[in-house]
């Protein structure tokens, strides 16, 4: 799995290099071409997003190959934990736990825990998608192919994706909650502790 994930993401950089102009000439016009293009093809991934959502519901998991190799490269922008200074997403095991977490709210449609009613918050989902991923990430390790540093590139992920925005609905949980969740999940690696986050 690392290796095919690694070439994806390096396909994806080499992608994004191309689309700078790296021949030479002028950094600013360079910089603005780029832009350009990451807001067109936010807007055409948010279009695709939707359109597909539509035909295929919440079966598939949807991460833009370019917010995927931003993770990798540790170089994504405007998480609002990394920008108080809780965490930083950056490597091949942080895209991991973010696909994981994504899983895991098809998991909780499947079982029936999520089904999209409105609720007050959507924190407690959140934090048990990052228990839940935190038990596959102790798959992972059972099958001996955790690597030195995965574990802590999920937690440093966790960190940086939570948010401070209690009032809001979609309020995730606070960088702390979000990495707590998740090592619980790992450190039992049992999905049914998860379900102490979301109330039956």
């Amino acid at each position: 799995m690392r290796s095919r994930l690694v070439a994806i993401l390096a396909f994806a950089a080499l992608v994004a290099g191309g689309a700078m102009g790296c021949g030479g000439g002028d950094v600013e016009a360079a910089r603005e071409r780029l832009e350009r293009d990451v807001q067109e093809r936010v807007a055409q991934a948010r279009e695709e997003y939707e359109r597909r959502r539509e035909r295929f519901g919440r079966r598939t998991i949807y991460v833009s190959q370019r917010f995927a190799a931003d993770l990798y490269e540790g170089v994504a922008r405007g998480l609002p934990g990394e920008a108080t200074g809780a965490g930083r997403a950056e490597g091949d095991f942080a895209v991991a736990y973010v696909l994981a977490h994504e899983y895991a709210h098809n998991l909780q449609q499947e079982l029936g825990i999520f089904d999209n009613r409105v609720t007050a918050t959507a924190r407690p989902f959140e934090l048990q998608a990052d228990c839940l991923a935190g038990t596959w990430a102790n798959s992972v390790y059972a099958q001996g192919e955790l690597q030195p540093g995965d574990l802590e590139e999920a937690a440093n992920a966790a960190l940086a994706v939570g948010d401070f925005d209690v009032g809001n609905a979609q309020h995730h949980g606070t960088p702390e909650e979000r990495r707590a969740a998740l090592l619980d999940g790992f450190r039992s690696g049992d999905p049914p502790t998860c379900l102490r986050y979301v109330p039956t």
